[in-house]
C-alpha cells in the first residue's frame, strides 16, 4: 500500500460515518473525492502550468482528503453539524488529520498537509497549493453539486421548500454568489467554470421556484383560455 493510499484510506474511514437514522452515510467521503479529484485537475490546468508553478500535489491531495474531517466530528455531535464547505473549520480539519495521521505518515509530511489546510481559508496566502484547495473548494459550491448539499442543510434545518427558496433569493437579492464569485477564487479559469456552475444551479431554482408558485398551471389556464 502507498503512502497516497493509506492517507486515502485512513480519510475514508475518518469520513463515513454513522447517519441519523443509524444507517451508513458516506456523503462526505463522496464529497471529498470529488474535492480531491478537483485539486488534481486544477493543478494542472494552463493557468498553473505555464507559470512553472511547483505544485507538491502528494500533500495537495492528502490535504483535501482531510478538507472536510471536521464536519465529520459535527456529525458526531449534531448540535455542531454543517453541511456546508463555506463553514469548514480548517484548523480542526488539520488538528484531526495531524492526530489520525501520526505514526502513519512522516512529521514532515504531515506538517506541509496541515499548513495548506490551514491556509487555505485565508485571503492572503502565496501557497499555491492552499490556493488551488480553495478554489476546489468554493467551486464545490457554486453547480448542482453544491446545491444538493445546501437543499440537505435546508432539509436538515427544518425548512420547507418555500423556505430554501426563499433562502436563495435573499443571497442572489444581496448579490452573495456575485460577491463569492468575484473575491473567493484566485484563478480565472476556475472562475469561469464558477459562473458556468452558479448558473446551472439558478436555472434549477428558477424552475423550483414556477413550481412553488404553481406558475406553470397557471399559465397552462390561461394558455387554455385564450384557445
Amino acid at each position: 500500500m502507498t503512502e497516497q493510499t493509506n492517507i486515502r484510506e485512513v480519510a475514508k474511514k475518518l469520513l463515513t460515518v454513522t447517519s441519523l437514522s443509524g444507517g451508513v452515510d458516506d456523503s462526505l467521503w463522496d464529497r471529498t473525492k470529488r474535492l480531491a479529484k478537483s485539486v488534481e485537475l486544477i493543478s494542472n490546468m494552463p493557468q498553473i502550468t505555464q507559470r512553472n508553478m511547483q505544485v507538491d500535489r502528494f500533500s495537495l491531495i492528502s490535504a483535501a482528503y482531510f478538507n472536510y474531517a471536521a464536519l465529520a466530528y459535527g456529525r458526531e455531535n449534531p448540535a455542531q453539524q454543517s453541511l456546508s464547505a463555506v463553514n469548514v473549520d480548517c484548523q480542526t480539519s488539520a488538528d484531526i488529520a495531524e492526530k489520525v495521521l501520526k505514526g502513519k505518515v512522516e512529521p514532515a509530511r504531515i506538517q506541509k498537509i496541515n499548513r495548506i489546510l490551514v491556509e487555505s481559508s485565508g485571503n492572503f496566502t502565496h501557497m499555491i497549493e492552499a490556493m488551488i484547495l480553495s478554489d476546489a473548494r468554493n467551486l464545490e459550491e457554486m453547480g448542482a453539486a453544491g446545491l444538493f448539499n445546501e437543499i440537505k442543510s435546508y432539509a436538515f434545518t427544518g425548512k420547507s421548500v418555500s423556505g430554501g427558496l426563499k433562502t436563495w433569493q435573499r443571497k442572489i437579492e444581496y448579490q452573495y454568489w456575485q460577491a463569492r464569485l468575484e473575491e473567493n477564487f484566485r484563478f480565472d479559469q476556475v472562475r469561469i467554470l464558477a459562473q458556468q456552475r452558479l448558473e446551472t444551479a439558478q436555472s434549477f431554482m428558477q424552475q423550483l421556484k414556477i413550481e412553488v408558485e404553481t406558475e406553470d398551471i397557471k399559465q397552462t389556464i390561461e394558455t387554455s383560455t385564450v384557445a
